[in-house]
């Protein structure tokens, strides 16, 4: 597992701030979306910090979805 965004077809997803820096796990390509408001919102399901950690990266705010089981 890696915590950056990489696409066979398109290489590495950057951060819209600063190029040099990349946007960060697998939600991370729609953390810069939202970063540059290119989308209002986006969602993620937050398993290994795949939502917490592009928006950190990206200076957002993020709504972690719960652990929620069935019985």
């Amino acid at each position: 597992m890696d915590i950056v965004t990489t696409s066979p077809l398109w290489g590495q997803a950057t951060n819209p701030w600063n190029p040099i820096y990349e946007v960060g796990g697998s939600s991370g390509g729609g953390a810069g979306c939202v970063a540059v408001k290119g989308c209002p919102i986006t969602i993620g399901t937050d398993i290994g910090g795949s939502v917490r950690i592009p928006a950190a990266w990206n200076g957002l705010y993020t709504l972690k979805p719960t652990n929620f089981r069935v019985s």
